[in-house]
């Protein structure tokens, strides 16, 4: 009993561990729905269709919103093959604002195209240049009422401001018109873009298993090819042994030739008597005749031979 009561207390522990890092930190304005879906609506169409000239310049010297707007339309012509611009989809269900990080709303417009349906999301941040106009604007516009007799700015707004072709369904409404119009400033300024093409299910699942193979036959590739390199490691020992046997055999090579040139004569500690010592001079003579193949030995001492040796004299060496 007491296990479980122990494990279902860790159990509640760990959710509330992932409820914490899952939560995110939201700060809501205040917004007109069917304005932030216009502004959508008119981003897309600056951006959806630009020729190859406003490409290179939005995407070299625009902003933020610029380059990631152009290039989201531009991939998903060319990589994601979506097809003509046909229409929005203002359904409820593909028109979805939702609150995002650092106080910002993200606002997502179905786009419907030939081949591909595509989702632009832009997240807006309030424009607070825009609320500071609409002050200034609202204050100007509530004196002239009151200067006019007028308790209600609406009723105001209404019998004057008829004819200049803006909202005047009610004051507010109004002054968002004029400054939208008039001064081209949006209540919610865009500060990124992002463009989606719409897969089925079925389409990611058949994409992530191609990727999937594709990753294991370049993982696989290579271990192969590592283990190749392995395999041909043991061949080096082998290889370099062989290097060293050959390399002792040259160098005796070279010994012995140097150690034949250094002979020489030694010097001479003591010079043999031809008168006294003719024995020793003859037996000498004798084994170097032999040694030269003459067999002929007459006369040991001073004698000419048929390859025309002379001993002349003979020294003692150490």
């Amino acid at each position: 009993m007491k296990k479980k009561i122990i494990l279902l207390f860790m159990m509640s522990v760990l959710l509330l561990m992932t409820a914490c890092g899952e939560e995110k930190t939201a700060t809501n304005f205040e917004y007109n729905q069917g304005v932030m879906v216009a502004i959508n609506q008119s981003l897309i169409d600056q951006y959806k269709d630009v020729s190859d000239l406003e490409y290179d310049y939005y995407s070299t010297e625009g902003t933020d919103v610029e380059k990631a707007a152009v290039s989201g339309f531009k991939m998903a012509e060319t990589t994601d093959h979506v097809g003509s611009f046909v229409g929005f989809d203002t359904s409820n269900e593909n028109v979805r604002i939702v609150d995002g990080n650092d106080g910002q709303i993200l606002c997502t417009t179905r786009c419907i195209y030939k081949n591909r349906n595509v989702d632009v999301t832009v997240y807006y941040k309030e424009n607070k240049e825009f609320n500071l106009q609409k002050s200034q604007l609202y204050e100007t516009l509530a004196n002239e009422a009151i200067q006019a007799g007028y308790n209600n700015l609406d009723q105001y707004v209404a019998e004057n401001y008829a004819d200049y072709g803006f909202s005047i369904d009610s004051a507010d409404a109004f002054l968002d018109d004029v400054i939208m119009n008039n001064g081209n400033i949006t209540p919610y300024k865009a500060v990124d873009v992002e463009v989606s093409a719409v897969y089925s299910r079925e389409e990611l699942l058949k994409k992530a298993g191609i990727n999937t193979g594709i990753g294991m036959i370049t993982v696989f590739s290579v271990l192969i090819f590592i283990a190749f390199i392995i395999y041909l490691l043991k061949f080096v020992p082998m290889m370099l042994e062989g290097k060293k046997k050959e390399e002792p055999k040259a160098e005796v090579k070279k010994e012995v030739k140097v150690a034949s040139v250094p002979i020489a004569p030694a010097a001479a500690e003591e010079e043999l008597d031809p008168d006294k010592d003719h024995e020793l001079i003859a037996v000498i003579t004798a084994a170097l005749y032999a040694y030269l193949g003459n067999d002929n030995v007459s006369t040991p001492v001073c004698t000419d031979s048929n390859d025309r040796l002379v001993v002349r004299s003979i020294r003692r060496v150490r």
